[in-house]
Formats: structure tokens, sequence, C-alpha cells
């Protein structure tokens, strides 16, 4: 659910659409400005790096208007780009989930077993 809303606020704003994201109902006595500022500062603070977010006193900063939340360079969100990824992934009907067979694995217990009583004086 979150990552749809991001997703929904993200294609808003990269279309300079912020407004409409808006529920329709509040515009009598909603500051449209402030509202999209918030939401801009949301998506700051979902970017992909740490270091491209915004720390809290920056945010607080921004949130009451000390500083301008339109001059910071917001990119992709973090989040949305591991959704889409998921989404543009093929189906992996192919991949088997459990291997059948013994495990061949060189960690697999009856191989460690077998290695420590070989290595034992």
């Amino acid at each position: 659910m979150l990552r749809l809303l991001i997703l929904q606020i993200w294609s808003r704003y990269e279309r300079g659409e912020m407004k409409y994201i808006l529920d329709t109902d509040l515009t009598d006595d909603l500051d449209v400005d402030e509202a999209c500022k918030f939401l801009k500062v949301g998506l700051l603070c979902t970017q992909d790096t740490a270091k491209l977010r915004p720390s809290m006193s920056d945010v607080v900063r921004m949130l009451t208007g000390e500083k301008d939340a339109d001059l910071e360079k917001i990119t992709k969100p973090g989040i949305l780009g591991d959704f889409l990824d998921l989404r543009s992934q093929k189906p992996t009907d192919d991949i088997p989930l459990i291997s059948s067979g013994r495990d061949s694995s060189p960690l697999s217990s009856e191989n460690t077993t077998r290695a420590s009583e070989n290595t034992t004086p």
C-alpha cells in the first residue's frame, strides 16, 4: 500500500501535477502549496541513498518554511526502484524452489561430518 502511494506521488511529481494527488474534498480550507511542500519533503525522505535524504533538522526547516523544499533535488525514491524492478522481472516458474537429490554442497552436514572425521588424529 505504501509503495503504491509513493508511486502515485512520484508519478504526479514527475509530471508537475502534485496538486492532483490531494483529496478534492479538502480543497476549501487546504493550502495546496503547503500540502505539495509536505509531499515533496516526503519524497526527499524516501531517496534511495541515505546521503541524498535530508537530515531531520533540514526536514523540520523545510516543513516550517525556514528552508525551501523546492530547491532540493528530488530523485526517484529507492522504494520505487525495487518495486518497479520486481514488476519487470520475468516469472521464475522454471526455477525449482527445492532441490531434488542429495545435497552436494561442501557445507552440508554430511560432508562436514565426513571432513571432520578424516582430520581427527
